[in-house]
């Protein structure tokens, strides 16, 4: 019994780290930083390939690490249950949600089910991992969940138009982003959950979204202290590092900064309602309340 219980605390240990969108970019660069700090890393994104790519680099810097590979489109509610439902009944804790995929056309579209793909893909995917991840994360002993993306460039969600929309590109990705500063604010604060959410803001990263830009674009990004995407993630995990999870509840940095988030965020409770309830609506899933 006692060998028994030797082993279960030597699994519980081991810290897990799943990151969206780590198969390349800022994602894949955090991804290679925390398993230099004995994270096993579940690689999640799209391409194949460059997954494997991943997967052989975090085996050479932590050997001992069980790192997992999981190729999932976030474009359908569909394939975000899926996936979730079979991570849930595979694993028995996680230490650390990273939720850093996002998404940002040349041209607005709608998904599979009807809705603003750039929006399914940078916030309600987000929403469906935090809701259903969040048991798992409760049975780690320092659990925590990372939101990267913009504080800064947020609007006002369009609701109406979200199944027509009607809008630029950059104002789909900025109200993905406003939801998503809505739910690592309030969410801690209503109670929602007693897992730490946070909110880092990486700064301009020379991202392939910022290359697929046009060349004003990438100008102005480059003139305003563009960073590459390695820094990006040693900066993140030196900020993940370095703070207590316990600390972090529904604060925001910049870089490893902390920030104030805009003002429409930290009054934005009724606005926070309004997006739970949509998210809610869409997704057929809520929060079980601590």
């Amino acid at each position: 019994m006692k060998i028994a219980n030797y082993y279960k605390e030597i699994i519980i240990m081991k810290k897990i780290a799943l990151i969206t969108g780590s198969t390349d970019g800022i994602g894949r660069a955090l991804a290679l930083s925390l398993a230099e700090e004995g994270y096993s890393i579940h690689v999640l994104g799209t391409n194949k390939d460059k997954g494997k790519e991943v997967i052989k680099s975090l085996n050479k810097i932590h050997p001992k690490g069980e790192h997992e590979l999981y190729i999932v489109d976030l474009s359908t509610l569909e394939n975000n249950n899926n996936f979730l439902d079979e991570y849930i009944r595979n694993h028995e804790h996680l230490d650390l949600l990273v939720l850093n995929a996002n998404a940002m056309f040349k041209k607005v579209k709608t998904g599979k089910d009807g809705i603003d793909l750039a929006f399914i893909i940078g916030y309600l995917s987000r929403y469906m991992f935090s809701v259903k991840l969040d048991e798992l994360l409760k049975k780690s002993n320092n659990p925590r969940v990372v939101h990267i993306g913009g504080a800064t460039m947020i609007s006002e969600i369009q609701y109406t138009n979200l199944r027509t929309p009607n809008y630029k590109p950059l104002k789909s990705t900025a109200m993905g982003f406003m939801a998503n500063n809505l739910l690592t604010y309030h969410a801690n604060k209503n109670g929602l959950t007693d897992v730490p959410y946070e909110f880092v803001e990486p700064g301009i990263v020379n991202t392939n979204t910022v290359k697929n830009q046009n060349i004003i674009v990438r100008f102005l990004s480059k003139i305003m202290g563009m960073i590459e995407p390695e820094e990006a993630g040693r900066l993140i995990k030196e900020h993940i590092m370095e703070t207590q999870s316990k600390d972090v509840s529904g604060k925001f940095y910049n870089k490893k900064n902390e920030k104030q988030p805009k003002k429409e965020v930290v009054y934005g409770e009724e606005a926070f309602k309004e997006v739970l309830t949509f998210s809610k609506e869409v997704t057929g899933l809520q929060f079980t309340t601590s």
